[in-house]
Parts: structure tokens; C-alpha cells; sequence
């Protein structure tokens, strides 16, 4: 029986790396987002020393109208290190979970273990393939979603050597989509189950990752716009244009039509 489900498992999964490759593929295309156009404007005025939030402007997170200016800088093309950096977040969404998996049932039976990784990796990919149609092309929610898994993934880590990436991924995060404060904030209340523990794992580290965020945006003269002029715009209008957070919590039903629709792996047709 137990070779069966894995059989039926390992069919379910190369159907679902099928449906993942021919994303990653349209991905690799450069495909852009009605926003992706404004990040590419606005990342080529960065390149130019302009200032944003003052002398330009977009009601975005700083880090995903710098990654242009970045690849202008790196590569002589605006495009290419978003389209990298899209395609290893799409990938890592359906693979980081199954190596997760792996790793915690490191001392299970090879059955057990290959039953965890492979349920991992179906759930990843459907995350994977949900995120690529929601968020692909550019969008910051998939850059910033893919640094909050890996601050959630990092945050029971016995090893040391992750600190540091678990402070990263936390400012990371938060400077691709600042709501995934909230999230970060979940995450660490559902891992640590109360604030007395929470504590270590999310304020210290968010501390740690507003004081880099600080430094980094001072040294480029992005710091007093974006507290005067951004974030009073986001936490006015902006809310107002797309809703509270409230609504956007209790839209669940969404959510789960969502992922169904991007169930593929789970699909016979």
C-alpha cells in the first residue's frame, strides 16, 4: 500500500514539474506585468541619481524599483537580473519546501521521508505555480513572499550560520513589500506559538533589519521622503484604493479559489 501511494505521489509530482517547467519557460521570456514597465522607468531614473519619492515616485517598496537600477549597473540591461532573480524565486516557492522537508525527517525511514518530500514538493509547486500566475512577472509580492518563506524557514534553525540570513530575509522582505510585516509577525506567532518566545524570533530581528533599511536608504537619500511622503500616502489613499487589511484577511474564500485553480499537480486532465 504504502508503495503505491508513493507511486502515485512521484506521477502526481513529475506531472506537476512538467506544469513548472513551462512557466519557468514563459518566465525566462520577460514577460512584464502592467507595474513591471513603471519598475523599469523608475529604475533607469535610479541609475540616473534621481531621488525616489522625491524626485520620482510609485506607491511601491523601495527594493523592487532598485533591482533595475542594480541590473542596469551589474549587466548594461534593466531586465536580466529580474528575470534570474523571478525565475530562482518561482523555483525555490515549489522546491525550498520538499529540501525542508527533507531535512527534518532526515532520521525517518526512507518511505516516510520520501512520502514528506514528495507531499512537500506537490504543495510547493502548486505554491509555485499560484505565485507565478498572482505575482509572476515582476510583481514585488513574489519577491517579497519569497523572502518571508525564508525567514520562516530559518527562524527553528539550530544552526548559527543562519542568523544572519534570518535578519536578511526579514529586511528583505519587509523592503519588497512592507504589509509582509503582518505575515512576518504570523509567522513567528504560529512557529512560536506565544509572544514570550515570538519575541527573539521577530522583534529583535526586525529591529536589526529597520536599522539596515535606515542606512541603506539615508546613504541614498531616500529616508525622509519615504517617511513624509510615501508611507503617509500608503497608510491613506492606498488603503483606501485596494482596502484595509481587514478585507483583505477575511477574503479567504479568494484565496482558496485561487490555489485551487492552480492545483495542477493534482489534476488528471
Amino acid at each position: 500500500m504504502l508503495q503505491i501511494a508513493l507511486g502515485i505521489l512521484v506521477i502526481a509530482a513529475i506531472k506537476g514539474l512538467w506544469h513548472l517547467g513551462v512557466q519557468l519557460a514563459y518566465e525566462w521570456k520577460g514577460p512584464l506585468n502592467v507595474d513591471a514597465d513603471v519598475y523599469l522607468t523608475l529604475g533607469r531614473a535610479i541609475a540616473n541619481h534621481m531621488r525616489l519619492y522625491m524626485d520620482i515616485y510609485e506607491q511601491k517598496p523601495p527594493l523592487i524599483l532598485l533591482l533595475p537600477a542594480i541590473s542596469l549597473w551589474l549587466t548594461g540591461d534593466i531586465q536580466v537580473l529580474l528575470r534570474v532573480l523571478q525565475i530562482v524565486i518561482i523555483a525555490g516557492f515549489a522546491f525550498i519546501p520538499a529540501w525542508y522537508a527533507a531535512w527534518i525527517k532526515r532520521d525517518a525511514s526512507p518511505q516516510e521521508r520520501g512520502i514528506y518530500v514528495l507531499v512537500s514538493l506537490l504543495l510547493g509547486i502548486t505554491l509555485a505555480l499560484f505565485t507565478a500566475v498572482r505575482a509572476g512577472q515582476y510583481q514585488t509580492e513574489s519577491f517579497g513572499a519569497f523572502f518571508i518563506m525564508l525567514y520562516a524557514l530559518t527562524m527553528n534553525s539550530p544552526r548559527a550560520g543562519t542568523a544572519r540570513l534570518f535578519v536578511v530575509a526579514l529586511a528583505m522582505g519587509l523592503g519588497f513589500k512592507e504589509p509582509f510585516l503582518l505575515t512576518a509577525a504570523a509567522c513567528a506567532l504560529i512557529l512560536k506559538r506565544d509572544w514570550k518566545t515570538a519575541t527573539p524570533s521577530f522583534l529583535i530581528p526586525l529591529c536589526i533589519a529597520l536599522v539596515l533599511g535606515i542606512i541603506v536608504m539615508a546613504s541614498m537619500g531616500w529616508l525622509v521622503p519615504y517617511v513624509t511622503i510615501h508611507l503617509p500616502e500608503m497608510l491613506s489613499s492606498r488603503i483606501h484604493y485596494v482596502g484595509t487589511p481587514e478585507d483583505k484577511i477575511f477574503d479567504i474564500l479568494q484565496l482558496f479559489s485561487s490555489l485551487q485553480q492552480q492545483s495542477l499537480p493534482f489534476k488528471w486532465t
